[in-house]
């Protein structure tokens, strides 16, 4: 069995076996744990080749296929190593977190969490389009009864919201690729920068329009965004899922790809469409930055924040892919320690409002000293890797658009601080009668190994 098949093929059986686990919970718990550090070694040990290949796991006919390739291109590889390495990292924190919350339906909840991560992966090594509308659709597929994993109706209610608009932006994806399969026949986007020269010209925009709305539906932007903050009533490692690892870094990916590979920045250009990209996800930017500022919740402010800086990767991703992948991994990076933070002082304290967060710094003092450094390289302040990404992002100024461009990126990095900078200082600060509390290490070591991985990667660039 090719690597690449071997790596997707993992996760998936691994999903199964923990399924089918029952009470087994010390067989299903090694199962967790083992398969996203199989999936990180054969990521690591692969030798990729200077030629992309196609790889069929399933051969449909007429040119349609389920495939991956043996040699992804940078964005690709970026989101392979970003979900890879996370997934090890999250899993560690996701079983301490079950422990410590006595998660009900842990089996379920340890499969569907498997099963997403490992769609993925899928997502970012698929061959064509077809593939990673598969793959798109089974992470729908696996986050959506997460969603709803605690059963209640607030739970119920936002899954079915994040279902309708998933479904929704499947439907338009799902038009895109039957148009470009019916004239073109061409859907490997891995080494294509155009798939629609085939398509007649009343229909090209059709067929970008419904491909970038519906990636736009998982990279949650504005109007396509209000599912992710409902979606915060899930448990918080569904909550660092969607955030850092896959979900909404699936969206984003989507987005770039379709930019780039599937329309071509020719015609993505010279159609004007990319007015819309611009528009749409600069005003993204600034509207979640402002909305965070007036979430209480701390989950939900994060969730704002999310939204506003996946529009940040989409925004530069239409001029400079390199800015676009830096900021791609510091946000994941930032963002899960941020998300798993909160579920520390959630479980610790039962505190999940900002205001009631006082003191919150000396009895958590490791959770907090990294949700700290992390909100920092989140407004573009060192010594986090964001700060990079965040020069770099200033630093590409494309022409005839430097003014607007540059303004979007400083406005919305001081709304960062007026949104974050308060939770810290009423964390660190505010008196408050606290005692220290004993963090739990299953649940701390994750978030401090992966601050200090994103200081040193500042050091590196």
């Amino acid at each position: 069995m090719n690597e690449m098949i071997l790596m997707v093929s993992t996760g998936f059986i691994a999903s199964l076996c923990i399924a089918l686990s029952k009470n087994k919970h010390i067989f299903r718990n090694i199962i967790f744990i083992t398969a996203p550090f199989l999936v990180l070694l054969q990521n690591i040990t692969y030798q990729r080749g200077s030629l992309v290949n196609e790889i069929k796991i399933a051969d449909f006919g007429n040119g349609l296929s389920l495939a991956v390739v043996d040699s992804p291109n940078m964005v690709a590889t970026l989101f392979l190593y970003v979900a890879s390495v996370l997934w090890l990292f999250a899993a560690f924190y996701t079983l301490s977190y079950i422990q410590k919350n006595s998660l009900k339906k842990s089996t379920r909840f340890l499969s569907l969490f498997t099963l997403a991560v490992s769609s993925a992966i899928g997502i970012s090594i698929s061959a064509n389009l077809l593939s990673l509308f598969i793959f798109y659709e089974l992470l729908t597929m696996a986050t959506w009864p997460l969603v709803a994993h605690k059963e209640n109706q607030k739970a119920k209610k936002s899954a079915r919201l994040y279902l309708y608009y998933t479904l929704g932006g499947a439907s338009l994806m799902m038009l895109g690729i039957v148009i470009i399969w019916k004239y073109s026949g061409n859907m490997n986007f891995q080494y294509a920068n155009g798939m629609l020269e085939m398509v007649p010209s009343n229909l090209q925009k059709i067929t970008m329009a419904a491909l970038l709305l519906g990636s736009s539906v998982k990279a949650a932007v504005f109007p396509l965004h209000s599912w992710l903050p409902k979606a915060m009533v899930a448990p918080t490692p569904v909550s660092a899922l969607l955030h850092a690892v896959a979900v909404v870094k699936a969206g984003v990916f989507a987005i770039l790809i379709v930019i780039h590979n599937v329309i071509g920045l020719d015609l993505f250009f010279q159609s004007g469409i990319y007015k819309y990209v611009l528009f749409f996800s600069g005003f993204t930017i600034i509207y979640a930055s402002i909305r965070a500022c007036g979430e209480d919740n701390l989950k939900k402010r994060l969730a704002y924040s999310t939204i506003a800086h996946l529009s940040y990767i989409v925004y530069a991703g239409c001029f400079s892919l390199l800015a676009a992948v830096l900021h791609f991994l510091a946000h994941a990076l930032m963002k899960i320690v941020l998300f798993m933070a909160a579920g520390v002082i959630q479980t610790e304290t039962g505190k999940k409002k900002i205001s009631e967060i006082a003191g919150i710094g000396p009895m958590l003092p490791k959770t907090f000293s990294a949700f700290t450094i992390m909100s920092l390289g989140l407004i573009g302040l060192p010594p986090v890797v964001g700060f990079v990404s965040k020069f770099q992002l200033l630093g590409y100024v494309p022409d005839g658009l430097s003014s607007i461009y540059s303004s979007i990126f400083v406005l919305s990095g001081m709304i960062s601080a007026a949104y974050l900078l308060p939770i810290v200082i009423k964390g660190w600060f505010e008196l408050s009668k606290t005692q220290k509390i004993k963090e739990s290490n299953g649940m701390t070591v994750p978030i401090l190994i992966i601050t200090l991985s994103a200081c040193v990667l500042t050091l590196l660039n």
